[in-house]
């Protein structure tokens, strides 16, 4: 069984053009599907740090990594790594 199969097609899309997406994902193989992953994820962290900065101009980058870290790890684990700290994401 594969998660990438025409039973998960999305409700707008069309069914040729999930064929070629699917087709593509193949092509690309698990090195290029999980280096893309990896890209992505870059990606959104580096929009959340941008966030943080727009919303927090004074953030120092120390700062800012902290707030990212709040906002990915949840509050819990922040206070137990940054007790004192007060950055808001």
């Amino acid at each position: 069984m594969t998660c990438m199969n025409l039973k998960a097609l999305p409700e707008d899309t069309d069914p040729g053009a999930w064929k070629a997406h699917l087709a593509a994902l193949r092509r690309m193989g698990l090195e290029g599907r999980a280096r893309m992953t990896f890209e992505l994820c870059a990606n959104i962290r580096e929009i959340a740090r941008a966030g943080i900065r727009r919303r927090h101009p004074d953030y120092t980058a120390e700062q800012v990594r902290q707030a990212l870290f709040r906002l990915v790890f949840g509050e819990q684990l922040f206070r137990e790594v940054f007790p004192g700290c007060d950055v808001r994401p």
